[in-house]
């Protein structure tokens, strides 16, 4: 097999001389050549591949049954039909295309295999029943709900679509043939003073070829699945003739009528438990499982302002609150919004006090500058902070400083994370022409646990990246202040 795939090769790449002298077998017909010139061969593949089939699209879900709320505290009969509509079925996948262009070339000098016939599309997933749709009775008596009849049956989920077949791949026209080749060995190498000797006579070989079937398309091994049926619908039971009040578990004042508002929280509430097939008319189709009314939870909220600013200093921005299922009450000032706020809420049995005890507006709480003073261990990061916040809001520092510059560039000298501590601090505070507090902070960089203080040399560049993080109830804002002492 070695050697007749080397000789393969070999004629491939003949020269044309050598061409010339290659006959065909006894099997060739020469006489059909000149018309099958154009058969279709490249790279030992006769044909082309068949395109693969397009898989079936999957099935639409069907549609949900109709939720209604009903009152049987009369004792009359009542049927429901609240069936979930069913599935549409997953459409069939498209067979696979059969190749093409197959015609075998007549004695080509290699073996050949068929192109491969596509591959069959796989079947579309079957649709997923629509669910029944849920009830809520209202009723007085047990046996009143054993007048009532209710099919709130899942739809049917639809079926699989099938998977398509392979097309069929290029067949063989002639399984095998042999080609005549003349192979002549290498003429000897001449020696110096002495005669060259003749050329060794050429031999004809015979060299057999063979073509191979292309294999057909294959047909899915993952089938798809049927779609699912849609669960029964679900009852919620309420032991009263009157309809309950909607639910209000939540209430946005704005801050500029903190001091005037009220909030009228409200929640039903409701127990899960099982059984509920044995309540209704016999043959009823619903989940077991069901809910049942148990209590309605009701609490006024007043607002305290207790901060150090006024409320009209925030006009527009808002305080949440709500009411969990026991009872409790939580506020916060919603995320993203400019005011933070410190917030306390005193809970009582019946009502709950919101307490703002600090607000902010975190527009201002950047208005940093910053300078770099001294060198080596007596080196400080003096921050003049403008924004006016109270003690009440909490700072941390992130620095990140480099010293160096010049010839031997920028060099780390150390990482310092977290709140600065207080002995590294130096606090102190006056105010502006305007009236305003402006508080000054001189951290003691040099001293710092983790810094290097002999690189920050005298007469050279100290570059700070100071990060500063604000929190106030429960909410952090950073920003990041870069400050550079230019000396060389």
């Amino acid at each position: 097999m070695l050697k007749r795939y080397l000789l393969g090769l070999a004629l491939i790449g003949a020269t044309a001389s050598l061409v010339a002298c290659t006959t065909t077998s006894k099997h060739a017909d020469n006489g059909n050549q000149s018309s099958r010139e154009i058969a279709s061969e490249h790279n030992g593949v006769i044909g082309y591949a068949g395109r693969n089939g397009y898989a079936g699209g999957d099935g639409y879900a069907g549609s949900g049954g109709q939720n209604q709320v009903i009152n049987v505290s009369d004792g009359k009969s009542l049927t429901l039909s609240a069936v979930g509509g069913d599935a549409s079925n997953g459409g069939n996948g498209q067979n696979g295309e059969n190749a093409s262009d197959c015609s075998q070339p007549v004695n080509i000098m290699r073996d050949v295999v068929g192109a491969p016939g596509g591959n069959g599309g796989p079947g579309g997933m079957g649709g997923t029943g629509g669910h029944g749709g849920d009830s809520t009775i209202y009723y007085t008596s047990d046996a009143q709900l054993r007048n009532v009849f209710i099919n709130a049956a899942g739809g049917r989920g639809g079926i699989a679509g099938n998977p398509a077949g392979g097309g069929q791949g290029c067949r063989c026209e002639r399984y095998s043939w042999r080609v005549e080749h003349q192979e002549c060995p290498p003429a000897p190498k001449p020696v110096p003073g002495k005669p060259t000797p003749p050329a060794p006579p050429c031999r004809t070989v015979l060299v057999e070829f063979r073509c191979s079937n292309g294999r057909p398309g294959g047909i899915p091994i993952n089938a798809s699945s049927n779609g699912l049926d849609g669960a029964p619908g679900q009852v919620v039971i309420i032991k009263s003739a009157k309809e309950l009040p909607a639910d209000a578990p939540s209430d946005s004042i704005d801050v500029a009528n903190v001091n005037s508002a009220q909030s009228n929280l409200l929640m039903n509430n409701f127990a899960t438990a099982t059984g509920m097939i044995g309540k209704l008319q016999g043959g009823s189709v619903v989940q077991d499982e069901y809910q049942y009314f148990t209590r309605t939870i009701r609490k006024t909220v007043t607002y305290k302002w207790s901060a150090e600013t006024q409320p009209g200093d925030f006009a527009g921005q808002h305080i949440n609150v709500y009411m969990d299922t026991d009872g409790t009450v939580t506020a916060s000032a919603p995320v993203g919004q400019a005011m933070l706020a410190d917030i306390n809420v005193t809970n009582t049995a019946t009502g709950a006090v919101v307490e703002i005890l600090h607000a902010a507006n975190s527009n201002t709480f950047f208005n940093f500058d910053g300078e770099i003073i001294g060198d080596g261990a007596g080196t400080e990061l003096v921050l003049t902070d403008k924004s006016g916040v109270g003690s009440f809001v909490g700072t941390d520092f992130n620095l990140n400083i480099r010293s160096g510059g010049g010839f031997i560039g920028f060099i780390m000298v150390g990482r310092y994370n977290g709140r600065v501590d207080p002995q590294f601090i130096t606090p102190s505070s006056n105010t502006d022409a305007s009236g305003r507090k402006v508080n000054t902070l001189t951290i003691a960089i040099g001293k710092l646990p983790g810094i290097k203080a002999k690189k920050l040399w005298a007469n050279k560049k100290i570059k700070i990246a100071t990060t500063i993080t604000r929190t106030l109830g429960g909410q952090a804002l950073s920003q990041t202040l870069p400050i550079e002492r230019r000396r060389e």
